[in-house]
């Protein structure tokens, strides 16, 4: 699926599973919704799962902050009507998963 934010298609993928947690994937800098690949297909059958490719290398606007790349993962929550969810990330993708714990306290477990 492609998401339009801030002029950049944000392609990402949502395997849903009625009535089960989430777990949303967030990669590391100039890794994609395919870089937790393995992990994701092992959790599939009993979590859905948010994956994005966050725009990293070469986005297309190049005033992107770390609020833009945290603002993004909630509008894709919002639009998949994600409620709570548990975050598995990579590097980059700590750093704007910490971003969003400090905004919104009670939507984010973590799982390190």
């Amino acid at each position: 699926m492609n998401f339009l934010f801030k002029s950049e298609v944000i392609g990402y993928e949502f395997y849903q599973n009625l009535n089960k947690p989430t777990i949303i994937f967030l990669h590391g800098w100039g890794g994609n919704k395919f870089s937790f690949i393995k992990s994701v297909n092992l959790l599939k059958p009993k979590f859905s799962i948010l994956t994005l490719t966050m725009p990293t290398i070469n986005p297309m606007n190049l005033s992107w902050t770390l609020f833009d790349y945290s603002n993004l993962v909630e509008q894709l929550c919002l639009i998949n009507n994600i409620k709570s969810c548990y975050v598995v990330c990579h590097s980059f993708g700590l750093r704007v998963a910490t971003l969003l714990k400090e905004k919104i306290i009670y939507f984010f477990n973590f799982l390190y």
